[in-house]
This record gives structure tokens, C-alpha cells and sequence, in this order.
């Protein structure tokens, strides 16, 4: 009797922890596409908006792709 519940818990925790990576693997692929495609356009926008003084806000941006860039080196292990 406690084998079949160590089974089954065990089982199912497999299962949950299989569905949770098929699910996370896509929408992780699918921010970093996102981050990226907000990098290029920021990179197109940005003499545009120092013209217009927004050194502030460019910082900002800046420091937040870079966090986002330090997190994701941090998950993916490089």
C-alpha cells in the first residue's frame, strides 16, 4: 500500500514537473524574442530620443535590457 502511494505520488510529480517545462520552454522563447525585438527598436529609436532629452529614460531602458540579459545568462547557466 505505501509502495503504490510512493508510486503514484511519484508518478504524478514527474508528469507535473514535465507539463510546467513544455509549457515554461515556449513562453520563455517567446519573451526573449520579444526582449530582442524591443532591443532592435529601441536601438533604431534612440538617437531620437536623446534628441529630444530623454537621457533619463534611455538609461533606464538600457539598464533594463541589460538586467534582463544578466537574469537570462543566469538561468540558461552561461
Amino acid at each position: 500500500m505505501l509502495q503504490k502511494f510512493v508510486q503514484d505520488t511519484f508518478r504524478h510529480g514527474k508528469r507535473t514537473i514535465g507539463q510546467v517545462y513544455q509549457h515554461a520552454t515556449p513562453f520563455a522563447g517567446q519573451v526573449n524574442h520579444g526582449m530582442r525585438v524591443g532591443k532592435r527598436l529601441f536601438g533604431a529609436l534612440h538617437p531620437l530620443i536623446d534628441q529630444l532629452g530623454g537621457g533619463r529614460a534611455s538609461k533606464a531602458i538600457v539598464d533594463g535590457f541589460g538586467a534582463f540579459d544578466r537574469g537570462r545568462d543566469q538561468v540558461i547557466g552561461m
